[in-house]
């Protein structure tokens, strides 16, 4: 990790590179950093997945067997000094990882609306069949979602999952429609912007 300090114009001074030693599971490597500021109490929550060992994601959508966990860790000190990372994916994710092939958090970062929800976006290699107990074949394909709270980050849920196609995608605020903020999601498909 390295961290930016923005100076007055507008130039971003950088530190050297750090390990950050907390954001992993035993016997998992770490990916898919994706950071969200909680503005009102001052939190910075990174998400990551962990994916155990070796495992591919190749492998995960072939046999249907999901080796991935959701993490977060957090710092409360502007990224000085780190949280022992949380797994969510049992309290998040829930009964849904049996139909879920792999996911990841990311790409970019979340965003915190006016109302203060946090969002983070993620994607996930839905199996929508299976044949025994693998995936029939050319069949699981990404789908957008997000994870989202409504409690400045002390709980986390599970956002709805695009029903199309879809892959990754990256958030945004849209102040424009009817005085509300939305969430705008822009998917790596090319398929456009979503709200």
């Amino acid at each position: 990790m390295r961290k930016g300090l923005l100076n007055d114009d507008g130039s971003v001074k950088w530190s050297s590179s750090q390990e950050l030693l907390t954001a992993s599971l035993p016997n998992h490597r770490t990916m898919n950093p994706c950071p969200v500021y909680e503005k009102n109490n001052k939190v910075l929550f990174l998400f990551f997945i962990c994916v155990w060992g070796n495992t591919t994601e190749k492998k995960q959508i072939v046999t249907g067997k999901n080796k991935t966990r959701l993490c977060y860790v957090t710092s409360r000190d502007d990224g000085q000094t780190w949280s022992q990372a949380v797994d969510l994916t049992e309290s998040v994710i829930g009964e849904a990882i049996h139909r879920w092939a792999t996911f990841g958090v990311g790409p970019g970062h979340g965003i915190q609306l006016e109302n203060n929800r946090l969002i983070v976006p993620a994607y996930a290699y839905y199996i929508p069949y299976r044949c025994g107990s693998f995936p029939v074949p050319f069949t699981v394909y990404p789908r957008a979602l997000s994870i989202y709270s409504e409690d400045s980050g002390q709980t986390w849920h599970l956002g709805r999952m695009l029903q199309k196609k879809s892959c990754e995608c990256e958030m945004a605020g849209d102040h424009r429609s009817r005085g509300k903020e939305s969430p705008l999601l822009q998917r790596s498909s090319g398929q456009g912007p979503q709200v």
